[in-house]
């Protein structure tokens, strides 16, 4: 009897040593917190870490603050729903299935996270948002997102958003736009889509913040586009155009317009092949203000 209730005990205190390992690892944060963590299930875990912002993974949690943000992940659903449009003609955002977005945002989620908190701070010093390097728009959704939630409950002057792009593709490279393996990237018109994304991007813009006075998507060149419009005070640009001229005229003529505390936010920073993109900012830095870099190949710079 007593070789039967020792072997009983055995398994007992196996099966708890195994159960509670298991849970260290998927939760080691959590596991800290009181004893009785360790016997909620894996599901209840996931959850109170959505709720923190904390992603569980089989080594070690991680801080996430996106995956517990509910108003970002909506955002950015409908901006890559805006930016890969179902029909060119009819203008038509895409209704992707859950998969296939959550597999794409995956991609570009820290840099698009990046856009939407720097925007989150710069919207309530209320000056305009500028976009350097338009593109898909998928930025631009967000940026307008939030300039029409603040538009809503702000009694002060109404924030716009400028965006400026030629929607030709890139402008003509000079030899510093190498890449960091010495292969040739860029040629004139790279990365131009294959319809008529300005007229797409206009209508599409408007519809969400309701209100045309409020958006301004600028056709054209950089920098001859930049005598054109009157951007006023601005506490938050984006610059993406991947090439040296058009990012140092583009830093040198949105500085002056900054306000202070300020952001400018780099999105192709530490991209291998934004060589010549990377070394005006570093130029530009150096005489003007620090650089602070970020994960993803993303680097900031803030107005003192």
């Amino acid at each position: 009897m007593k070789i039967k209730t020792k072997k009983l005990k055995q398994k007992v205190l196996s099966s708890l040593r195994g159960r509670l390992n298991r849970y260290m690892q998927k939760a080691e944060w959590f596991s800290r917190r009181s004893l009785g963590d360790f016997f909620q299930t894996p599901e209840k875990i996931a959850i109170l870490a959505k709720s923190y912002g904390t992603h569980i993974s089989k080594k070690s949690p991680h801080y996430l603050p996106w995956v517990g943000d509910k108003t970002f992940i909506l955002d950015l659903e409908e901006a890559y729903n805006l930016g890969f449009p179902k029909d060119k003609d009819k203008f038509e955002p895409s209704y992707w299935s859950r998969k296939i977005l959550e597999e794409e945002i995956q991609k570009d989620i820290v840099r698009r996270y990046m856009v939407y908190q720097t925007s989150c701070h710069c919207i309530k010093l209320g000056g305009n948002f500028v976009e350097f390097g338009v593109h898909r728009g998928v930025a631009a959704a967000l940026m307008v997102n939030q300039i029409r939630r603040w538009n809503q409950i702000s009694k002060s002057a109404r924030v716009e958003y400028f965006g400026f792009d030629s929607f030709e593709g890139v402008s003509e490279p000079n030899p510093k736009d190498t890449t960091l393996f010495g292969y040739k990237r860029w040629k004139k018109h790279s990365l131009k889509l294959s319809w008529d994304n300005f007229e797409y991007l206009n209508r599409a813009l408007n519809q969400l913040v309701c209100d045309k006075h409020k958006i301004h998507l600028i056709k054209g060149w950089i920098p001859q586009t930049f005598e054109e419009v009157d951007v006023g005070q601005v506490s938050f640009a984006l610059i993406d155009v991947d090439l040296y001229e058009p990012t140092k005229q583009s830093l040198e003529w949105i500085y002056p317009k900054l306000l202070k505390t300020g952001i400018l936010l780099f999105d192709d920073y530490g991209d291998p092949e934004c060589i010549g993109a990377k070394e005006a900012i570093d130029e530009f830095s150096k005489k003007n203000a620090p650089l602070i870099h970020l994960p993803d190949g993303l680097a900031m710079m803030i107005k003192s």
